[in-house]
């Protein structure tokens, strides 16, 4: 919202015959719940690309990595970077939830470790 409106014409000095150009207190608490609403609430970014190999990981890691330059708190859920050294490198730039690797019928898993459990969870 811009605060540098006419949102308030009442005379300031009648016999002068000025008018208050000044935002009004609504003007500036419009400003802060706004301001507030955005603190509060989460942002979705959708990375597409139809194959693979275009570049989705490299730009939501850039894209991290801006966000933390701006003071924001990013940590990485889970990256397969697919052994590419330029995404690697972005990677390890970031904090990141700790992975173990699971052995499931043979196969080797690797899942991110979490302090919480859902319905769903089950020990493996």
């Amino acid at each position: 919202m811009n605060l540098s409106g006419t949102s308030r014409n009442t005379p300031v000095n009648a016999e002068e015959g000025g008018v208050d150009t000044r935002p009004s207190p609504e003007d500036f608490l419009a400003v802060a719940q706004e301001e507030e609403r955005k603190k509060t609430r989460g942002e979705l970014t959708l990375y597409l690309g139809y194959a693979a190999g275009v570049g989705k990981t490299y730009a939501m890691l850039l894209d991290a990595l801006q966000r933390k330059a701006e003071g924001k708190d990013v940590v990485i859920g889970y990256v397969e970077t697919h052994g590419r050294v330029e995404t690697d490198a972005l990677a390890a730039r970031l904090p990141g939830i700790p992975t173990r690797s699971v052995t499931y019928l043979g196969m080797a898993l690797r899942n991110r470790i979490s302090t919480r459990s859902s319905p769903g969870d089950r020990k493996l």
